[in-house]
């Protein structure tokens, strides 16, 4: 997780544990058959992910919601680092947005 976050932008889709739990998660393999181990591992990791991630989106929309949710997160963040870091650091940030709005539509 270090390593992703020096290198890009980490961002948790959080999910409500009962929504996870809902799902059929048989393509997934054993260990999530059981709902106890789905609640374990998500006791085990949720503080992992809110630790390491510089954007928190709920995910409890449409698809297309979610998106313009993370997207608007990422371009404050972009901003930060152009106003804060100056040019140095903006074509890097910038070339990561592109691909993340190319892929995202």
């Amino acid at each position: 997780m270090k390593i992703l976050k020096e290198k890009g932008i980490v961002v948790f889709l959080s999910r409500k544990i009962e929504d996870i739990a809902k799902e059929n998660h048989e393509a997934l393999g054993p260990l999530l058959q059981d709902i106890n181990n789905i609640y374990k591992l998500y006791d085990e990791r949720i503080e992992l992910y809110k630790r390491y991630s510089d954007i928190i989106i709920e995910n409890n929309g449409t698809l297309q919601e979610v998106t313009d949710r993370t997207a608007e997160e990422i371009e404050k963040i972009f901003y930060k680092i152009i106003l804060c870091n100056g040019k140095g650091e903006m074509k890097n940030i910038y070339y990561k947005w592109a691909k993340f709005k190319f892929f995202s539509e």
